[in-house]
């Protein structure tokens, strides 16, 4: 089995000048070289993209499209944060997995998208785990609430610093107002 690499660091990360994108990365070739996976390997990445919303992640509807064209591949990620951080999103994409019997491998949170049995007595990829899609789904939720919080406080601050200033509450809200009421892209 292939497996593909997914990065995404969003406009924020940038900003502040941090290294997730490019750790992202490292970390997981470094993995391929210790576990013998292979030093080549297909990138889809975005950059400068938030993950509440697929709209506008090219790297990420790219490597939806492969996988639903067939293309055969076990899609890596250094956390699921990196993935999604829209609950919503994340259930279409594990589904889109146990649909096309794809796995997935995350770094940080390792989940068993595949049930095994004690004694190995079926073909692998053939039952979808219930715990793994409990804790799919639990870390997933985590992240989209971080990031409704972080939307939130964002929001409040905002509203603080314009009410000191005397400006009116529209004036830097439309930058986060997307946030409080995402779409969902099935």
């Amino acid at each position: 089995m292939e497996y593909r690499i997914y990065a995404r660091i969003s406009k924020e990360e940038i900003e502040k000048g941090d290294k997730i994108y490019l750790n992202q990365i490292s970390v997981m070739e470094e993995h391929f070289k210790q576990n013998n996976l292979g030093y080549e390997y297909h990138l889809y990445e975005d950059e400068g993209r938030s993950g509440t919303s697929i709209d506008g992640r090219i790297g990420y509807q790219n490597m939806v499209q492969d996988i639903k064209n067939g293309v055969k591949f076990t899609p890596c990620i250094m956390a699921l944060d990196r993935l999604n951080r829209n609950v919503h999103n994340a259930i279409h994409f594990y589904e889109l997995l146990i649909e096309n019997k794809l796995d997935l491998f995350c770094i940080t949170n390792p989940i068993e998208i595949w049930a095994k049995s004690y004694d190995n007595s079926f073909l692998p990829n053939t039952i979808p785990s219930s715990t793994g899609y409990f804790n799919y789904v639990l870390f997933n939720l985590l992240a989209d609430n971080e990031s409704r919080t972080l939307s939130m406080r964002t929001l409040i601050g905002l509203g603080r610093r314009q009410r000191r200033k005397g400006q009116s509450k529209a004036t830097d809200r439309k930058k986060y107002e997307h946030r409080k009421n995402r779409k969902v892209n099935l």
